[in-house]
């Protein structure tokens, strides 16, 4: 394997990024998006359009909630990724992430397609909050990855799991859902099929300062380590949203075209951005707010690691961009450690870092003995998962492990 590259293929539930581990960020990221099967037509790659990269592409998702939906799609998308990168698929190596809710069965099936369908030489699958941390170059750290499909939340303490992870069904598409659904109440879903990555463009704000019942003024110790251009506001330190406004003011159509096409206000959609954020922190029915899951996960962390987990909160995920979303979970964990350090790490490209941390640990001289090799699984078989993949097993149905 010394002079095979290793090969990152991380299937997301927005997204799937691939490349060469080794580089600084992927070479190729497309829409986790297959086309329908008609009849015996086997289902096809959906690629994004250059002349509209905002729109979202018509498709079936490949992936829900952290699990493959389609395993023809995920063969072809796989198989894809090299095909466009020019690289030789045959007898190469493949590095996967995956997340709190992939179970042994999952892991199994990848390694069949991989090693047997496409002729993989060998393959390797690795936690995406533990490669989220190196992405950021830790080792120990409160993981927060709220991505398109769902928020999983780890803590990890020198490599190691502190305490059971939590999986919250609340991300990107949610926020997407309660946006256009404030905007369109009465759009059929067709209407409002667009691309939620506005969210990047300034089109969603979270207030910084919780609506809960803490202190406002019982921040703690907080401090930011941001790298762009929205600096983090704390409660007293700026302006705060005008949420008092009833919905029905609001998201009311200011005028209507000649043609029937009803116009909408720039205030109603700067409002709606910032109501359909705060659906990361409320609580739902079958789930609670990102900072209480993030309180939950610290409180069943034992007593020594709180104190290093508290100063290496980690973000990840592309909805993590959002605005106000690291100062709001920063002072929501600094009302209730009024006395601790609470430090939010927030990269520029905190979207990738798990990419990033994945492309490390396939670049160490030490991947190639955590490899499950296509020598050894036509030998023991899936049984050879439990000596390789220790970390997968079967979730509690809610979420956790």
């Amino acid at each position: 394997m010394d002079d095979v590259e290793v090969i990152q293929v991380s299937l997301g539930t927005d997204t799937v990024k691939a490349g060469v581990c080794g580089d600084d960020a992927p070479r190729l990221v497309m829409p986790s998006m297959v086309t329908e099967r008609v009849g015996n037509q086997q289902p096809g790659i959906v690629y994004p359009d250059p002349a509209h990269p905002h729109v979202v592409p018509e498709g079936i998702p490949l992936m829900h909630r952290q699990r493959v939906d389609s395993w023809d799609g995920a063969k072809m998308m796989i198989e894809s990724c090299y095909q466009q990168m020019d690289i030789p698929i045959r007898g190469g190596s493949c590095l996967m992430p995956v997340g709190i809710q992939t179970t042994l069965s999952d892991v199994a099936e990848l390694c069949r397609i991989g090693l047997e369908d496409l002729s993989l030489s060998s393959m390797a699958f690795s936690m995406e909050s533990s490669l989220a941390l190196y992405g950021n170059g830790r080792c120990t750290g409160l993981c927060v990855d709220i991505g398109h499909g769902g928020t999983q939340i780890s803590s990890i303490y020198e490599g190691y799991k502190v305490c059971r992870d939590v999986w919250l069904p609340i991300g990107g598409l949610s926020v997407q859902d309660a946006y256009y659904q404030d905007l369109y109440p009465m759009a059929e879903d067709a209407r409002v099929r667009t691309d939620y990555r506005k969210m990047r463009e300034g089109a969603y704000r979270v207030n910084p300062q919780s609506s809960g019942n803490h202190h406002p003024n019982n921040h703690g110790n907080v401090s930011f380590c941001l790298a762009e251009d929205n600096t983090p506001t704390l409660a007293g330190t700026g302006p705060t949203l005008p949420m008092e406004v009833a919905y029905s003011d609001i998201f009311r159509p200011s005028r209507s075209l000649p043609d029937g096409v009803q116009v909408i206000d720039e205030w109603a959609v700067r409002q709606a951005g910032h109501t359909a954020a705060e659906t990361l922190f409320a609580p739902h029915v079958d789930s609670q707010g990102v900072s209480q899951a993030v309180l939950d996960v610290l409180s069943r962390s034992d007593y020594d690691c709180k104190r290093d987990l508290l100063r290496n909160i980690v973000l990840v995920g592309g909805c993590t961009r959002v605005e106000g979303v690291p100062a709001r979970i920063g002072h929501d964990v600094g009302a209730v450690y009024t006395k601790a350090e609470v430090k939010v790490v927030a990269s520029t490209e905190r979207q990738y870092s798990t990419w990033v941390g994945g492309s490390i640990e396939g670049s160490l001289t030490s991947f190639e003995g955590r490899c499950i090799t296509r020598a050894a699984y036509e030998e023991q078989g899936e049984r050879l998962l439990i000596e390789k993949c220790p970390q997968f097993n079967e979730p509690d149905g809610s979420g956790n492990r």
